[in-house]
């Protein structure tokens, strides 16, 4: 759960996974290989990376807001969230201004 709950907010991969869980590398696998089985959760690469996350149908679902919004991480983990983004993002150059400039342009 905690690991489709990380994948709500932000998509990743398993190296980011580790990062924000502080999990084995098998013990993600395992859990994302189920997690995708189920029809919860999506990949895609992108160069040597392979990019998991919860697709736009999952989240539109009722049942999926309903436990998702009752539903909490820890602040430890959001924090290593917020982390991990930005340093997404300052490796790829971007930052939240341009981000927000894409998104409005």
């Amino acid at each position: 759960m905690v690991l489709f709950l990380i994948l709500c907010r932000e998509e990743c991969c398993v190296c980011e996974l580790e990062a924000i869980t502080g999990w084995e590398q098998s013990r993600i696998s395992h859990q994302l290989r189920l997690l995708r089985l189920s029809g919860l959760v999506e990949s895609r690469r992108e160069g040597k990376y392979v990019i998991y996350f919860v697709p736009e149908r999952i989240k539109e679902d009722e049942l999926f807001r309903a436990i998702y919004h009752r539903a909490e991480l820890p602040s430890e983990i959001v924090d290593k969230i917020r982390f991990v983004k930005s340093l997404r993002m300052r490796e790829s150059g971007e930052t939240e201004a341009s981000r927000g400039a894409m998104a409005n342009g």
